[in-house]
């Protein structure tokens, strides 16, 4: 019977990650695609970085500003070895390996596959626009990996936690999204210490203390969460931007001539793309259904997690939670944003889902049997 439903979950992710790939197989149309390769072979051809910009016309004789040198690199690499073939093959192992990772995320704790699979294929429908040759599909990998090894070690003590300095470098060399890592991160530490107060709050009157949340880190892991941020922030200043990675974002968002020449930096409406709306409000009655059934099961307080035979303490994550909020709002300031909310937000939903599935008998046997 194991057999048959390892069998089966195998056949679900094959099959979903073939699709991702195929999908992701397009040929390219986005133009920015041809200035990431000619940054790419020049920083090849100088084996360094021009001291001031050669190609984007107003920056002409200004110092060199082409904030993904790295991610420029590595797709000329591909070019120069198997012409245009090359980058549209790189581009889809990339977004492949991406939902790998947000698959993985997901399955965290509950390992429901049907349910995980669902919700990835409306998050690759929601995002697929993005799957063209820019540094965002090295974001599409470096932020889900982020969030899905801490995810990792607050659930199962895995020790993918350990690669994030270094997953920190690689980001702050190939895009200006670096400062997402604070989000993932702070999220972490933050809703982690709050977790620990209010399960230290409501055992106050007990003789033998509940975990009240299921994934909250012990305060070991709490230091080495932050040791590990500590360390990832400092890694990520090893480039030729040092710290300006963290403000190049934040300088385009404030200008008012950027905001009118670029479309994809007009705020979503829901003429113009609904995913912000629709996404944001399954999120929040994923959120609610838990907590409804958190509520109801106060007079059965769930036992600690590592207690054999438990289930591991209510769900509904303060964690998962502050880290939605910030792409929630983020994703109705621009267009091109709304492709983050997708992915930050997936795996939460089917977490949230699955959590909330097992906790109903009927429901539970339903998602249960082999599809």
């Amino acid at each position: 019977m194991l057999k048959e439903r390892l069998n089966y979950h195998r056949v679900l992710l094959f099959i979903f990650l073939t699709s991702v790939f195929i999908l992701a197989l397009t040929k390219i149309q986005d133009t920015d695609a041809w200035m990431h390769l000619s940054f790419g072979r020049l920083i090849w051809e100088l084996k360094g970085l021009p001291a001031t910009e050669p190609f984007v016309y107003p920056m002409f004789g200004k110092l060199f500003a082409y904030s993904s040198w790295l991610f420029g690199l590595i797709y000329y690499m591909a070019y120069h070895l198997f012409n245009v073939y090359g980058v549209i093959l790189l581009k889809a192992i990339t977004i492949t390996a991406a939902f790998y990772i947000l698959v993985r995320d997901s399955l965290l704790p509950r390992k429901n596959y049907i349910v995980s699979i669902a919700v990835m294929t409306v998050i690759v429908i929601m995002v697929r626009q993005r799957f063209v040759v820019r540094p965002d599909t090295f974001l599409m990998m470096f932020l889900p990996f982020s969030i899905y090894a801490l995810n990792a070690y607050i659930y199962e003590n895995k020790k993918y936690i350990y690669a994030l300095p270094f997953v920190g470098m690689l980001w702050a060399n190939s895009h200006s999204s670096i400062n997402l890592m604070f989000v993932s991160f702070l999220s972490f530490i933050i809703g982690g210490v709050l977790q620990q107060y209010i399960s230290k709050k409501l055992n106050t009157h007990n003789t033998s203390p509940i975990t009240y949340f299921s994934n909250t880190p012990t305060p070991s892991q709490l230091k080495t969460i932050t040791l590990v941020f500590i360390t990832s922030f400092a890694a990520s200043l090893i480039s030729p931007y040092f710290i300006n990675q963290y403000t190049a974002g934040a300088g385009v968002m404030a200008s008012d001539w950027w905001k009118q020449e670029i479309m994809e930096l007009a705020k979503p409406t829901w003429q113009t793309n609904k995913w912000p709306f629709l996404m944001t409000a399954a999120v929040a009655i994923s959120f609610m259904l838990n907590w409804v059934s958190a509520y109801r099961s106060r007079h059965n307080p769930p036992i600690p997690p590592l207690a054999k035979g438990g289930k591991g303490g209510f769900e509904p994550s303060l964690i998962h939670l502050f880290l939605v909020i910030p792409f929630v709002v983020l994703s109705f300031t621009a267009l091109r944003f709304v492709f983050l909310l997708g992915i930050v937000s997936g795996p939460v939903l089917a977490r949230n889902l699955s959590i909330f599935i097992d906790d109903s008998r009927s429901l539970k046997r339903l998602f249960h049997k082999k599809a």
